[in-house]
């Protein structure tokens, strides 16, 4: 599987139970995260500090991204 141009390797070609598992607590994380940081942009005044935030937001929301990509190969149950 291919995700962000980087080769990853798994035995099945399918991410391991725990593996899905801890991958949806990691968006569970990074989905609030994101929702707590659009909260609070509006309320900054500093400049720097803005900036350093809109930068985080556009990572968080690019890595949410990948991330949701990886759903794809979680495990086939049934």
């Amino acid at each position: 599987m291919h995700i962000g141009g980087t080769q990853i390797q798994t035995p099945t070609g399918r991410l391991a139970p725990h593996e899905t598992i801890e991958l949806h607590e990691l968006l569970n994380f990074k989905s609030l995260s994101l929702i707590k940081m659009k909260q609070a942009v509006g309320h900054i005044a500093d400049p720097q500090l803005k900036q350093l935030y809109l930068q985080n937001i556009e990572m968080t929301e690019a890595q949410i991204v990948e991330l949701l990509q990886l759903l794809q190969y979680r495990p086939v149950i049934g």
